[in-house]
């Protein structure tokens, strides 16, 4: 038994040294700019609104991120197998650009690249019928800045938010490598 633990837990302190790599489209149509907001532990993506300012959208536990119950009692649970998912959104009055996030935001780093405005649209529109599909579980959450809304998939170490921005990266055809279960994420130059 105390075999296991040691290697389970070298297994995760070699993927604490992951970084995930984004890989932005070599020659985007229309190009505007996004941003992953990396908040140390948590990532979530900004996009830029039709209407000018943008949108961040994140994802993460129901419990722990959208009612904030994060005692220290609830990592482990909240972590270790499928809880019910949270996607939150917010408006924001800002560029989505890595200098405005870096401002308006308490992140510890902003990474900002082109992609397609088409595709910009298409997610937005994907994350926004999300929402509205479960508008009736809609709560405020002021700590966080969000509101949130029951997500479409479970929350656990294994499907976190981190995860969800990769996939919306390569909704928006970008490349991504690595594990992305960590909020490190590093942008190739295109």
């Amino acid at each position: 038994m105390g075999m296991k633990r040691a290697g389970f837990g070298l297994i995760l302190l070699g993927a604490a040294g992951c970084i995930t790599v984004i890989r932005p489209p070599l020659s985007p149509e229309d190009p505007v700019p996004v941003v992953v907001v990396d908040y140390g532990h948590h990532s979530s993506l900004l996009l830029p609104l039709p209407e000018g300012g943008s949108m961040e959208y994140a994802y993460g536990d129901w419990g722990w991120f959208a009612l904030n119950r994060d005692e220290w009692y609830r990592a482990c649970p909240t972590l270790c197998w499928p809880n019910q998912g949270a996607l939150g959104r917010r408006r924001l009055r800002i560029d989505s650009t890595r200098p405005a996030a870096q401002e308006a935001l308490p992140c510890r780093e902003a990474h900002e690249f082109q992609v397609a405005r088409l595709k910009v649209g298409q997610l937005l529109q994907s994350l926004d019928q999300s929402f509205q599909r479960h508008i009736e579980t809609r709560v405020d959450n002021p700590a966080m800045g969000l509101e949130f809304v029951h997500g479409e998939f479970d929350y656990c170490f294994l499907v976190n938010c981190n995860h969800r921005v990769a996939l919306w990266l390569r909704e928006l055809e970008c490349g991504v490598g690595g594990c992305a279960s960590f909020s490190r994420f590093e942008v190739e130059p295109p």
